[in-house]
């Protein structure tokens, strides 16, 4: 799997440091966006994002994949297409 700025992977632990006010963290916009519009979080480094160009859907590969998991993985593809990046399922 590819990693993140630096070879930092965002993690949800990172996300709740934060919040609790331990440390800084590398966090994907839509996960602390309401953050940070309610003030919880401050944006400290402006100039530093992580990559915003890749998501991957993990699961066995030894299995048959369920209607259910094929129908979500469809819709976040569909749904990183509208947002302008190119999925390749």
């Amino acid at each position: 799997m590819e990693e993140g700025v630096d070879g930092v992977a965002p993690k949800p632990r990172d996300h709740r440091a934060a919040l609790s006010g331990l440390t800084i963290a590398l966090v994907p916009a839509m996960i602390a966006q309401l953050d940070l519009q309610s003030g919880q979080l401050v944006r400290v480094l402006p100039e530093w994002s992580g990559r915003a160009d890749w998501m991957a859907a993990v699961y066995p590969s030894n299995r048959h994949l369920s209607v259910k998991v094929r129908s979500f993985i469809d819709h976040v593809v569909a749904g990183v297409g509208d947002l302008g990046f190119e999925a390749t399922p």
